[in-house]
């Protein structure tokens, strides 16, 4: 079964992932286990029972959501959200945006999140906030994104803090404000989020709202990339391979474009792919070129489509054939034959 919500915490984030612990689980057994023994929330008995409460209910729906009785669950979560109990509002909106026991149905999990994004619920206000900005059960609109981030962020919300600031740079120009995009993410680079430090390293390395200041820009991209943002890492590295902002160094422009290709990154892949065919920043390496240059075609890179062809003629038939099926799994680290060849190289 989906883990609901660990997908709040990283479906409704803008450009980072949030990490999710075993607390922050569906089911809180440690609340179920506090109960006075009366209440027993024993998933046989209580289906028997004419318990009322909403908080009851609720929970009552957790436990069958997780004992796979999506019937059930969805009967107790509409009988606790009619009683206005904010979390089965939470849970019915997530099971209908992730299809979890019923139809995918966006509509629906909107109707759910905005019941209590009107009451406040920063959960439901991420959620709707999210849904608008991509257009998932209701039509798509930055206005409406924007109104719902900015009640989270006013509140301190760091995230979307973020979040509004990117919303604040879109080019569909009802919107765009460099002005308020650079208040945003300062803010929530301030707090130390990944996601508000690469926004506003963009904003001083691309002047907007602010004179261009690559110095500035790198200062807040290397933040966001010690915290693991691949957007950032990737810049990060082509700011050291071009020598803006920091003196070029190849070195340097290979270990984070490395950390950033292994996140997905396409330009990151095919610029490491590069950095092999050339030697630059690493040993010469056409296994490791082919490699890189594959993942960033199969993401559409149409520059890395055509090197890959290139180096494909200056390698066996053997070799193609093993770097392909590391390409299809996409994940570098974990090929015993790839961290052969790191070893050798």
């Amino acid at each position: 079964m989906k883990i609901i919500s660990a997908f709040l915490l990283v479906t409704f984030g803008l450009i980072g992932c949030a990490s999710t612990e075993q607390n922050n689980e569906l089911i809180n057994h440690k609340k179920i286990a506090q109960l006075p023994e009366r209440e027993s929330l024993s998933y046989e008995n209580n289906e028997k029972s004419n318990i009322d409460s909403a908080e009851l209910l609720s929970l009552m729906g957790k436990t069958a959501l997780e004992n796979g009785d999506h019937d059930k669950a969805i009967s107790y979560l509409r009988k606790s959200a009619d009683q206005g109990n904010e979390e089965a509002h939470v849970l019915l909106g997530a099971m209908y945006y992730l299809g979890e026991g019923v139809s995918q149905d966006y509509a629906k999990a909107a109707f759910w999140y905005r019941k209590i994004a009107e009451q406040g619920n920063e959960e439901a206000q991420t959620a709707l906030g999210r849904m608008y900005y991509l257009g998932e059960g209701v039509p798509k609109d930055f206005t409406q994104a924007a109104y719902w981030y900015r009640k989270l962020a006013e509140q301190g919300n760091a995230d979307a803090q973020a979040t509004l600031g990117s919303i604040y740079t879109q080019d569909d120009g009802v919107l765009k404000d460099y002005a308020q995009a650079l208040f945003w993410s300062r803010k929530s680079a301030e707090q130390g989020n990944a996601n508000g430090q690469g926004m506003l390293g963009l904003m001083y390395y691309k002047g907007h709202g602010v004179p261009k200041d690559y110095a500035q820009a790198v200062f807040w991209f290397r933040k966001s990339a010690e915290q693991a943002n691949a957007i950032a890492q990737k810049v990060l590295g082509m700011m050291y391979y071009r020598g803006g902002g920091v003196l070029k160094d190849f070195t340097q422009a290979a270990y984070w474009l490395r950390k950033s290709a292994e996140q997905g990154d396409a330009k990151a892949q095919g610029m490491l792919g590069i950095m092999y065919y050339e030697g630059e920043g690493v040993s010469r390496n056409n296994e490791m070129a082919y490699f890189y240059l594959l993942l960033a075609s199969i993401d559409g890179d149409e520059i890395a489509a055509k090197l890959r062809d290139k180096v494909e003629l200056e390698l066996s038939a053997l070799q193609r054939a093993k770097i392909q099926e590391a390409a299809s799994r996409r994940t570098p680290e974990k090929i015993e034959w790839l961290n052969l060849l790191r070893r050798l190289k």
